[in-house]
């Protein structure tokens, strides 16, 4: 996955050592320098293609706290998370923007699409949300074909990004620093992504 490595030159120079650093309290001297160096700039980066992707917002776009995450209509713990958010999205402390992405069924696809492609995208996820449990959203084949190009645009950009789940949310500190989580984010992590706006 392409992940960072620290690289330690010895005194004469003629050898290196290759890995993680680490002392007697069991620190990683390196996780610093390659979080600043590597993760933070790329993390920004990161950040930067994902907003300017296809997204439905959901909650007040006033928000303090904005979460990016990639949806697939059909994915239970991407519904999972958007039901444990929900309290913070009603009171206005966070809003999602879901990236919309048809990967996990053959009808993914036309679902995502469908609500991409809908004269409101918003109302449409909503409609979706609330029909979840019996199959969410009819397919509209017109608002689906409107749609379908900006879902495959969102498909590949998560198989560009190397993001292997759905959900994965991106969501900015206190010190705006960028954090992406693949999966269901744990219980630690949501009280960081929303406790910003509390």
């Amino acid at each position: 996955k392409d992940e960072p490595m620290s690289i330690y030159i010895l005194p004469d120079q003629r050898y290196a050592i290759v890995g993680d650093l680490i002392n007697a309290e069991g620190k990683n001297l390196g996780a610093e320098a390659i979080y600043q160096l590597v993760t933070k700039p790329n993390n920004e980066k990161v950040w930067q293609r994902v907003e300017s992707a296809s997204w439905v917002q959901d909650g007040d776009k006033n928000s303090p706290q904005i979460i990016y995450t990639f949806s697939d209509p059909f994915c239970p713990y991407c519904h999972k998370f958007r039901e444990l958010a929900e309290p913070y999205i009603k009171s206005s402390q966070i809003q999602f923007r879901h990236v919309m992405v048809g990967i996990l069924r053959d009808d993914s696809l036309a679902k995502a699409a469908t609500i991409l492609g809908s004269d409101s995208p918003e109302q449409a996820l909503a409609t979706h949300l609330a029909r979840y449990k019996s199959g969410g959203i009819e397919t509209d084949n017109n608002a689906a074909s409107k749609g379908s190009e900006r879902v495959l645009e969102n498909n590949h950009l998560m198989e560009d990004l190397h993001f292997h789940a759905t959900p994965t949310s991106l969501y900015k500190d206190e010190k705006g620093d960028v954090h992406i989580i693949e999966g269901l984010p744990m219980k630690h992590d949501m009280d960081s992504m929303f406790g910003r706006g509390e």
